[in-house]
């Protein structure tokens, strides 16, 4: 839970928000640490306020009242909670849809990931990468493409809600060797930014100060957690 306050001009929050695989995102004092807000007061007030989609969330809870920051920051703080309880209740949702990045990604490029030892499961070692060189990485993900593809093509734009994949079994069945659980525990949390009614989260993985696959990855959510953004750099 977060707790929001209106000092010197500007929205700033305390505490914690909870992203389930990719991290806990913290703020051990007011403005300092991994949660920024980007919203100022006059976003919330005027007859044109509420006009962009990252504010129109907010109508309800601001169109047409009178309030100062301190009030402003109050209704703030039960709005992000919340939005932090529906994050929660999507984790498993949440992963999935990063794992599915994560493939599309590796698709797309033709990653071969085999070659970082690092993340490969108990069974397979550098020693087989040879195998997987030339022409044999170009049919390896070809197979897989359509695959992949298939589920971008049934689950683009949905909500997290929505969102009917297993990415887990899908590593599994199709890259055993890839071990997903060294990949959760390499993962960092960066930093969030609550953009009006939406929330920004960016995070990568670190394997000995290297990025292999997550590198300073953001997505941009709607309050509803359909995904708007998605950068891998």
């Amino acid at each position: 839970m977060i707790e929001v306050r209106y000092r010197g001009g500007r929205f700033e929050a305390k505490g914690t928000f909870d992203w389930g695989v990719i991290g806990v995102y913290e703020n051990k004092e007011f403005g300092v640490g991994a949660i920024e807000i980007n919203l100022e007061l006059e976003d919330l007030q005027g007859e044109k306020a509420f006009d962009y989609h990252w504010l129109q969330p907010l109508r309800s809870l601001f169109a047409g009242k009178e309030f100062g920051g301190d009030a402003a920051a109050a209704i703030l703080t039960d709005y992000y909670n919340g939005l932090e309880q529906t994050v929660i209740a999507h984790h498993e949702q949440l992963k999935n849809y990063f794992l599915y990045m994560l493939m599309e990604n590796l698709v797309d490029t033709e990653y071969p990931f085999w070659e970082r030892g690092n993340v490969l499961t108990e069974g397979y070692d550098e020693a087989d990468a040879s195998v997987y060189d030339g022409e044999w990485t170009d049919a390896f993900y070809h197979e897989i493409s359509d695959l992949v593809y298939a589920i971008h093509d049934k689950n683009k734009s949905q909500s997290m809600a929505d969102l009917n994949v297993d990415m887990t079994a899908f590593f599994k069945a199709h890259l055993p060797m890839f071990d997903l659980e060294k990949l959760f525990a390499a993962i960092r949390s960066e930093g969030m930014c609550f953009e009006g009614a939406c929330m920004e989260v960016q995070f990568s993985d670190d394997w000995d100060g290297d990025y292999e696959f997550f590198c300073s990855d953001y997505e941009n959510f709607t309050p509803d957690l359909r995904p708007m953004e998605w950068h891998n750099f």
